[in-house]
Parts: C-alpha cells; sequence; structure tokens
C-alpha cells in the first residue's frame, strides 16, 4: 500500500482501527448491535461523492436501457441471427429439448434458425435486465456498507451474466431459477453472518452451477475457485484481520477472479462479428475428412450404415425419362454432386433459407427428386409409404419436390443412431420423407448388389449421410478447382480447417465440451484468413489485431498482480476509498476500471451495436482495451526503460498480427 501518499492523521486513525479490530475480532459486532455492518471504517471521505456517482451510474443505465428498447422495438437486418444467438446457441442438449417442448409444431425439435420467443417474454426482458444493470453498478459502489447492498451486489454481480444472455426468464431454464435464488440465499447469510465459510462455499457453488448450466462457464468458474481459496489462505495468515475481514475478502477474490476472465471474454466475444451475418452463401458443417462444405461446390454423399456414395445408373436412362438412384458402393462421375441454394425469386421465402438445397448430378446436369405423376398432390400416406427417387428437373424446371432441407442428426434425437457431427439427413421439403437406402429393395450393378434410395415417411427410417468429400468450385484462384481427393492436403491447410470446424462457431447443432474462449478464438482465425474485400470487415479485422495484443496481455498483468498481491483480488470498498481519490492506479483503480469499461460499456453498448453491423464502437473497443492495458501497467512501473520495452512490445504484437492477415 502507498502509506506515504496519506498525512500523518490518517495514518494514525487507521491503525487506531486497525488495532480495534485485533481486539475484538470475535466480538466485533457487540458495538453495532442496532446498525450492523460488514465495514466499520469511516466512510465520510468515499460518501462525500456518493450522490454523484449514483446519479452518474443511474444515467448511464438509462442511456443503456434507451438502447436496448431501440434495439427490440426498431426492425434491421441480422435480426434473427442476433435472435438465435442470444436464444438459443451455445444451450445443452436438455435445455433445448425444455425450449422445444410444448410448441406445436411439426418438428420434434425447436428450429434454431427461427427460434420462438413470446414478445412480451422480450419485453420483460429487457426491462428487468436494465433494472439489474442499474441495481449492480450501484451494489458495486457501496459492496460491503450495508446488509442490503450486500445482498444485492453479492447476488447480481454474480448472475449478471446470465441475466444478460436473455434466458433467465424463460419458464423452461428452472434449473437457473433455482440456482439463482438458492444463491441470493447464501448471500443474505453472508452478509449477516460473514465470518460463516459454509455460506461463501454455497454462494461460490451455486454461482459455478449456474454458469456450468452453459458450458462457456465451466473453466472461468474453476479458475475463481482456485484464486479465491488461494487468496484466502493468504489472507488467513495475517492475524491482524478477524474472521469477518477473512472471510469477507475471500468472497470479494472469488468475485473479482470469477467476473475478470468471464466479462472480458464475453465483451470480445460478442463484439467479434459472427461470420453468420457476412457469408450466408456458406454451409459449414464439420468432420474429420472434409473441407468447407459450401454451396456450389462438388461433393460425395456418403451413406453413413452402407458406406456407398448417391449415384444414379446410367443405363435405365435408355428405358425411363427419369433415371433411378442407387447406393454406389464405389466411387463414380455419376457420385459426384453440386449443392446448390436455393434461390429462385420463384419460390417461396421458406425455401429461400439456406439450409433447403437442391443437389444437381455432375455427368447428366439433372436434379435429384421425387419420382411421382404430376397429378399427384403428394396427399397424406401411412407412414410406411415411399416414393422413388431419380434425377430430373432440367435447370429451367423449379420444382419443389427437388428441394431438399439438411436436418443435422445431432438436434434431433438419436433413435438408436449415434449423434454424429457431420451427420445429416435429407428431408424432401413437399413429400414430407426422408432418403434412405433400402437393403431389401436391391439393384445390381457390374455383378455388385447396391441398395436402392426411396424417400420413406417417419424420420427414423431415414438414412444418416455425410459429406465425405467437398470439393470447391469457384471463379476464384484461391477457390480453383483441385483434383480429387478424400483427404486434405498439407499440414497447415489440415490443421485450420480442423480448428476452424471445432472451434464451436458452427456447431451450435452439437453438444461437444469446449471452453468458453474457443469461439472467440475461431472468429480470430476467420479473421487472420479471410481475406473479404468489404470494407467495415477490414475495418473490424484491424481494430481486432490491435486490440489482440491488449486481450493477451491485459489477464496475464492483471493476474499477475492478484497472484503477488494478496489484497488484489479483493473487492474491498475500503481499498477503493483510499486509492481512487489519490488517482493511483492500484487495486481500488482497477477494479473500478473492470466494472466501468471492462463489463458495462462494451458489454451492455458494444454488443448489440456491433451485431447490427456498426463496427465503430467494436473499433474504439479494440483501441481502448489496448491502450488501457499499456495504461494500468506503466502506472506502475518507475523505470523509463522497461515502460519504453512494454510499449513497444505490444505495439510490435499488433503489426505483427496485421502482418500476418496480409
Amino acid at each position: 500500500m502507498d502509506i506515504p501518499y496519506y498525512n500523518y492523521n490518517y495514518n494514525r486513525n487507521y491503525y487506531r482501527r486497525q488495532s480495534d479490530y485485533n481486539e475484538n475480532e470475535y466480538s466485533i459486532y457487540g458495538q453495532y448491535s442496532d446498525n450492523i455492518n460488514i465495514s466499520t471504517y469511516n466512510d465520510d471521505l468515499y460518501n462525500n461523492n456518493v450522490k454523484n456517482e449514483k446519479k452518474l451510474s443511474l444515467s448511464l443505465s438509462l442511456i443503456s436501457l434507451g438502447l436496448n428498447i431501440l434495439n427490440f422495438c426498431k426492425s434491421y437486418e441480422g435480426a434473427e441471427n442476433i435472435k438465435k444467438n442470444l436464444y438459443l446457441d451455445n444451450q445443452p442438449y436438455f435445455i433445448k429439448k425444455f425450449l422445444s417442448f410444448g410448441i406445436k409444431n411439426d418438428n420434434e425439435f425447436i428450429d434454431i434458425t427461427n427460434p420462438f420467443t413470446v414478445p412480451l417474454l422480450q419485453s420483460v426482458q429487457v426491462i428487468i435486465n436494465n433494472i439489474c444493470i442499474c441495481l449492480t453498478y450501484l451494489s458495486i459502489k457501496n459492496f460491503g456498507n450495508s446488509d442490503l447492498s450486500s445482498l444485492i451486489g453479492g447476488s447480481l454481480v454474480l448472475f449478471n451474466s446470465i441475466f444478460n444472455m436473455n434466458s433467465i426468464l424463460n419458464a423452461s431454464y428452472s434449473p437457473y431459477t433455482l440456482i439463482l435464488f438458492i444463491g441470493i440465499y447464501f448471500w443474505s447469510k453472508l452478509s449477516y453472518t460473514p465470518e460463516d465459510y459454509k455460506y461463501v462455499l454455497g454462494s461460490s457453488i451455486c454461482s459455478g452451477l449456474s454458469l456450468c448450466l452453459n458450458w462457456n462457464g465451466i473453466l472461468t468458474y474453476f479458475t475463481g475457485i482456485v484464486i479465491s481459496i488461494k487468496n484466502g489462505l493468504d489472507i488467513k495468515g495475517n492475524n491482524k484481520l478477524s474472521n469477518s475481514e477473512i472471510s469477507r475478502k475471500m468472497a470479494g477474490s472469488f468475485l473479482t477472479a470469477l467476473g475478470l476472465p468471464l466479462v472480458i471474454f464475453l465483451c470480445i466475444s460478442s463484439v467479434i462479428p459472427s461470420d453468420h451475418n457476412l457469408n450466408n452463401d456458406y454451409l459449414y458443417l464439420k468432420d474429420k475428412s472434409n473441407i468447407e462444405a459450401t454451396f456450389n461446390s462438388d461433393v460425395l454423399i456418403r451413406n453413413y450404415a452402407y458406406g456407398g456414395y448417391i449415384s444414379y445408373n446410367g443405363v435405365l436412362d435408355i428405358n425411363y425419362n427419369n433415371t433411378e438412384i442407387y447406393n454406389s458402393l464405389t466411387v463414380k462421375p455419376s457420385s459426384l454432386w453440386t449443392v446448390i441454394r436455393s434461390d429462385s425469386k420463384s419460390n417461396t421465402e421458406k425455401l429461400k433459407h439456406m439450409s433447403y438445397v437442391r443437389l444437381r448430378n455432375n455427368e447428366n446436369r439433372k436434379f435429384i427428386r421425387i419420382n411421382t405423376n404430376k397429378d399427384d398432390k403428394f396427399k397424406k400416406r401411412n407412414k410406411a409409404s415411399s416414393y422413388n427417387v431419380s434425377t430430373g428437373g432440367y435447370l429451367k424446371i423449379l420444382d419443389s419436390k427437388e428441394y431438399w432441407k439438411v436436418e443435422i442428426v445431432g438436434i434431433f434425437k438419436s433413435n438408436g443412431i449415434k449423434i454424429g457431427k457431420t451427420k445429416f439427413r435429407l428431408h424432401n421439403i413437399k413429400a414430407n420423407c426422408y432418403l434412405t437406402s433400402e437393403p431389401h429393395s436391391i439393384f445390381i450393378n457390374d455383378g455388385v448388389t447396391e441398395p436402392r434410395i426411396t424417400c420413406k415417411k417417419g424420420q427414423s427410417e431415414g438414412s444418416t449421410w455425410v459429406f465425405a468429400y467437398a470439393n470447391l468450385n469457384e471463379e476464384d484462384e484461391k477457390f480453383k478447382k483441385e483434383s480429387f481427393t478424400l483427404e486434405t492436403k498439407g499440414v497447415i491447410s489440415s490443421f485450420m480447417y480442423k480448428w476452424k470446424m471445432s472451434t464451436g462457431e458452427y456447431g451450435n447443432y452439437e453438444q461437444t465440451f469446449r471452453p468458453f474462449f474457443w469461439p472467440t478464438l475461431n472468429k480470430l482465425t476467420m479473421m487472420f484468413t479471410n481475406k473479404s474485400e468489404v470494407s467495415h470487415f477490414k475495418l473490424n479485422t484491424f481494430s481486432w489485431n490491435i486490440a489482440f495484443a491488449g486481450i493477451v496481455a491485459f489477464p496475464i498483468i492483471l493476474f499477475r498482480k492478484i497472484i503477488r498481491d494478496k489484497n488484489t483480488a479483493c473487492f474491498d470498498i475500503d481499498t477503493i476509498e483510499k486509492y481512487s481519490a489519490k488517482n493511483i492506479y492500484n487495486t481500488g483503480a482497477i477494479i473500478s476500471f473492470i466494472g466501468w469499461i471492462c463489463h458495462y460499456i462494451p458489454y451492455l453498448v458494444l454488443r448489440r451495436m456491433a451485431l447490427i453491423e456498426n463496427y465503430i464502437p467494436a473499433f474504439y473497443f479494440s483501441i481502448l482495451l489496448a491502450t488501457s492495458c499499456i495504461e494500468i501497467y506503466l502506472s506502475e512501473t518507475h523505470s523509463k526503460s522497461r515502460k519504453i520495452t512494454i510499449t513497444s512490445a505490444i505495439i510490435g504484437l499488433s503489426l505483427l498480427f496485421n502482418l500476418i492477415n496480409i
């Protein structure tokens, strides 16, 4: 602590109060039976500015409320993607099941591309979210000064991230609600009997469980537990502190350690634009043996159960107008198909969605379709009925019977089929049947028995397929058509697409365990490799390359201080009072910086604005993060040569990341 900055009288009063604590550490509340306060320090200096701080925090909260309401009421491009990202992404499997339960539609699960949210529920979410913002900020500034503020601060700081995820108020999220109230109970007990460690432990466990319900918080939870225990043990060795002070500092240590990485990475991940809003022409699926499966690509569609490939029998074209489809056990020219997006203006809006595709054979240039009579109106049939499948529908013919919906297996019940990554079913839209290989309906080709393909009613009867190969077919040189191969070439290219496809950005359909920072890494990877000519995307890429150095350095610098300084991780109002008054970058100022910059401004304001493709706030935040990192570190570095070295290193990292992006 920087005691020389304070006058003699202040030091004398301070040590006198410490002495009083030592004499009464087992009966600390005996002197304050009428008005129990966790903190018994003289808070006059702090209280002089309380009114101004409350007015300012209320103003910021009202601004945030206005922005939220504006975004809620205003119709803008990409709204459905935002709803999807906020509503259902990264949720555990059973949460998706709960969300879909009771919704009257033909799908077994909710369509994640069109989430169902009641308008009244959305309005309540906006109101509650902003009330929590106001209360949280006020409680941070008053944390430890009263029982009420301790209760509000302890509960809302821990659970603020859940409120902001717009999931707490959904009736299906009963685990969130239950754990929230249990956590508030523990914190209310902690405010009255802080010397009891079981309440600190209880609140920690509840906060961890609430985060674990969403996979993104697991690593943060364990990080907070470790640092909290470490600081608690260090503080325990200080005999000058009472049990209540030890408990209070340990709880504050957990709060800071839990919130710091969570808030920083939530901010970073939120304001980096997702590729969903920029490249809607691409459909990314994950598998260890295929590159990016995109529209206008040559693909092999392999049957997962039989190992064969969707192909057509060219010989039958002599006798029939439409060529039959069969399950080829070997790779042939007739096994290559082109995935075409439904982009015709004559089709309905439903068919324009990117998940609806047309499969055109590369050899005869015809589409795979249901082979039925023109007068067949696809009347309801029994579940066991099936349609013959053929190629037909020339390029100028646009028939809804040609369209197939790519349904990822991972979001549906397995029905005995193992849930995979890129396994999918091909669902015909109009006939409502699934493409399947019939093992008992065979076709003999060159002496080899191969099952014919039909389209059967019933999801459980549909075969599972994978894109075994995808060959990009673009005019651009970087997408130049390569020779046929089933594996990727080169160690670097293999690593890049595996990293990109396994980070979770396009893994929303399947449930895989991944740390909370993986989507952020994936988005940054896309920026380093994407050569998009879109101006605002280039601006955003440049800004985040600048900030990447700060993103790397900021947690390292702060955690270094936490490990070396016993009190750095403590959310202690008395430290804020002493150091903030002198504008010294130490414990209080760092915590104040985290609360002001890393939480409220980027998460509540930049998140929404960046998602609607306004990248100026993201650019501002990137520079702010990098410069703040330098400022905090240099404020405690007195050596000029060291200051120059640190500044040069951060600027050098920024330049390096920009060189990588060229």
